[in-house]
């Protein structure tokens, strides 16, 4: 696909929206456990709720699928011409707290699950 969106934009162009791209998946995915955890607290299910549910575990697919590892750090990599290594591939965070943020969103995720678990019982739906 890299190579496909190669033929219509610029390298630096690509490499710049990946790092867009990922900077918002990382920030969702460390979002997603304490909202799952406060919408349990509220007893509210909503779509943004399953939406949250649902997407930790579509980015564990995707790097197992990648052989695991991220198919966002692949495409940095392929971008910016490095073969072994990592490569800046988010903004804000420097390397050393990357490669932590698939264990924090983890963790997070684990006890805002493990909340919602706990808190069954009556339920208000909402669509948003």
């Amino acid at each position: 696909m890299l190579e496909w969106l190669k033929t219509f934009l610029p390298e630096p162009v690509l490499l710049h929206g990946l790092m867009g791209m990922h900077t918002l998946i990382v920030a969702f995915a460390l979002v997603a456990g304490p909202y799952i955890a406060w919408k349990a607290i509220r007893a509210e299910r909503s779509l943004w709720l399953y939406l949250a549910l649902a997407f930790p575990p579509l980015v564990c697919l995707g790097r197992i699928a990648n052989g695991r590892e991220c198919i966002l750090q692949s495409w940095a990599r392929e971008l910016r011409h490095i073969e072994h290594g990592w490569a800046r591939d988010i903004y804000l965070l420097p390397e050393s707290w990357a490669l932590s943020v698939v264990l924090v969103a983890g963790a997070l995720y684990f006890c805002g699950c493990a909340i919602w678990v706990s808190q069954r019982g009556a339920e208000k739906e909402q669509i948003f």
